[in-house]
Order: C-alpha cells, then structure tokens, then sequence
C-alpha cells in the first residue's frame, strides 16, 4: 500500500475535524477512497500488485529497489513524526509544570 495515500487519508480527516471542530479533539471522519480505507473503527488497507519486476520464487513482484526506497521514506517519515510527537510531549510537561519557555 502507498503511504502517500494513507498520509493524504489521515490529513483529510484531521483538517475535516479542525474546520468542524477548531481544534485537535473530536471524531476522525474518514473520506472512503483509495487504497486506504475506515470500515467502521478499522482502517482497511487494499494493496494492489504492481508488475514492475519479475515474479520472484514466492510468487510475488516486488522490486527490491522500489521496496527499499519505501523503507527508507517510511523510516525518515517515523523519524520526523516521532521528534515532532517528543516536541509536543515536553511542552505540554513544562505547561503543566507552570514553567515559562
């Protein structure tokens, strides 16, 4: 599955939830298209084969370099996630120490 199209599916949801809401709380809508999908609380994901290689002993298509090229973006996009979630954690401990920043 493309994680572009489960980054766009979430992004949709949360600036649906902002314009409804005006903030961070409140329920996830999400829209039901592409290869990422919400069947009630689940997300469904729907792969679809590529056939840009050759099949390999397992019966499947993958190319090596495109897999690790979506590795290597699936970790740098963990990576920036993960600082951007320690960030938000370690201002709201010192907002709720009562220190100024």
């Amino acid at each position: 599955v493309d994680p572009r199209s489960v980054q766009k599916l979430l992004g949709q949801a949360v600036d649906s939830r902002r314009k409804q809401t005006g903030g961070a709380f409140g329920e996830l809508h999400f829209a039901q298209a592409g290869q990422a999908r919400m069947r009630g609380n689940q997300l469904v994901l729907t792969p679809e084969r590529t056939n840009t290689g050759g099949v390999a002993n397992g019966g499947n298509d993958s190319d090596l370099e495109r897999l690790m090229q979506q590795l290597v973006e699936n970790a740098s996009t963990f990576r920036v996630a993960a600082d951007l979630m320690r960030k938000n954690q370690s201002q709201l401990k010192l907002a709720i120490a009562g220190r100024v920043l």
